[in-house]
């Protein structure tokens, strides 16, 4: 029982917390995206053991404590993919970065605009890639950032609120947000058969 409860222990501090091996997560040995049907898997997987986790949370209730009650502020519009800090965030597919900047609930967050008219949203980051800035052109592949934890805070920067993620919303060009979950399912198996 012991063992097991150490075990349990070990287990919830990796997924919660960075490796603290001294070396910066863009440091380790992360493993090219694998593109299929134009598409990548939008977190970076490695050589070493890492934690990916998500399924599907689509429309799951938002609450927010306020005025000592738990009260809903809204439904998740998204798919959230849980990973270490600082992972590797690659671009699903191509398309121009229509928005970069801070948001209260998202915190640093990149918005694609794709060919068809899609908005691929990537929230919670870290830190973005060097050449993440509005107008450019991304690939399915392509660096945005790394997994972080910001967002519920009006100062840029604000994070801890919750544990490290990636937040992938697609809003369709109609304006209606679609569930990504089905894709990003068999976007992470491509990748894992592409090894």
């Amino acid at each position: 029982m012991k063992l097991r409860r150490s075990l349990i222990a070990l287990l919830s501090a990796l997924l919660l917390y960075p490796v603290s091996s001294g070396i910066a997560a863009t440091e380790r040995g992360y493993l090219e995206p694998v593109i299929d049907r134009g598409m990548a898997f939008p977190i970076l997987r490695t050589d070493w053991y890492s934690v990916i986790n998500f399924r599907n949370d689509w429309h799951a209730p938002r609450m927010r404590f306020i005025n000592g009650r738990w009260r809903q502020v809204g439904i998740h519009e998204g798919n959230d993919i849980f990973a270490e800090p600082g992972t590797p965030i690659v671009a699903i597919v191509p398309g121009r970065i229509e928005r970069v900047g801070w948001t209260f609930y998202s915190g640093w967050r990149v918005g694609v605009r794709d060919g068809g008219g899609r908005y691929w949203f990537y929230a919670h980051m870290r830190r973005y890639a060097p050449d993440v800035e509005v107008g450019a052109s991304v690939d399915s592949g392509d660096r945005l950032g790394e997994v972080g934890n910001t967002g519920y805070g009006a100062d840029p920067g604000h994070h801890d609120e919750f544990p490290a993620h990636l937040h992938v919303g697609i809003q369709e060009p109609d304006g209606r947000w679609s569930n990504p979950y089905p894709l990003i399912k068999d976007l992470y198996k491509a990748s894992v058969k592409g090894l």
